[in-house]
């Protein structure tokens, strides 16, 4: 379906009563839905769904929807449906993990709708897992001892070559591990927003990706310099030009005198 099109009308079941968009939102080809005038949800909140039991998914409006939305080609709109479920049904709950391919199918698609075959491939090629195995369970360590972390450098590479989701899993892990309340939590909540904020930028949410840069600055202003490895001054600057810019590439981590693997300074 190009953008120039109407909805898809393929004999397919809906399973909710709510009204299809207007159109599907393209990032930089059709308007966004609720930041312009013209968008089909605009000055409409974001969607708010309601946790429900596994068993009540057939009385779930919200999860119908959602499953409407993706089935008829909506993937931004299906994406933020879903998302609001992962966080209502608990974001590490089986249910969770459920939602959480979900969205991660629907951004491939759209990646793949607008021509993006890499970011798609990244996207869906990894998904076994979110079935199959495990969330990730890294191990603390002790912020001198960053170099000798294989979470932590590996949740690196992947912020580096655009993993975003899976990089926020990593760093999210090493926040609980290395405990929320402690100047290492700190630093790594501000990296789970700048991952989450690249990721909403490249769907096409601009005020979200605002939003989760300020917030993860405000925080990466409180992490001493170099810290991990990081010269965290010199990164805020560069995540600032970035944001203020959507044409540039994503910012990368670049850790002081250490690192083996493919240059950061190529794409990947």
């Amino acid at each position: 379906m190009e953008a120039s099109e109407p909805p898809v009308t393929v004999d397919w079941p809906r399973y909710s009563s709510r009204a299809l968009p207007t159109y599907r939102f393209l990032p930089g080809l059709t308007p966004h839905p609720r930041r312009d005038p013209l968008g089909h949800s605009f000055a409409e909140p974001e969607p708010r769904p309601r946790p429900f039991a596994q068993h009540q998914w057939p009385d779930s409006e919200d999860y119908l929807y959602a499953v409407d939305l993706y089935n008829f080609g909506y993937w931004w709109e299906s994406h933020e449906v879903l998302e609001g479920l992962w966080h209502a049904c608990g974001r590490r709950t089986t249910a969770g993990n459920y939602f959480q391919a979900l969205i991660q199918f629907a951004a491939a698609h759209l990646k793949r709708a607008l021509g993006n075959e890499v970011a798609a491939h990244n996207l869906a090629h990894p998904l076994g897992h979110s079935f199959a195995e495990p969330e990730p369970r890294p191990r603390p360590f002790e912020h001198d001892q960053w170099s000798n972390s294989e979470d932590y450098l590996y949740a690196i590479d992947l912020y580096n070559f655009f993993y975003w989701w899976e990089a926020h899993e990593v760093f999210e892990g090493l926040w609980h591990a290395c405990g929320r309340k402690t100047t290492a939590g700190n630093f790594f909540q501000a990296l789970i927003q700048f991952a989450a904020a690249h990721l909403k930028r490249a769907l096409g949410n601009e005020i979200a990706a605002h939003n989760l840069v300020r917030s993860g600055l405000l925080r990466l202003q409180n992490s001493p310099t170099p810290y991990m490895g990081l010269d965290t001054v010199t990164f805020a600057d560069d995540v600032t030009v970035w944001m203020e810019d959507n044409s540039r590439p994503g910012v990368r981590i670049r850790l002081r005198h250490y690192g083996n693997g493919p240059s950061v300074n190529k794409a990947p």
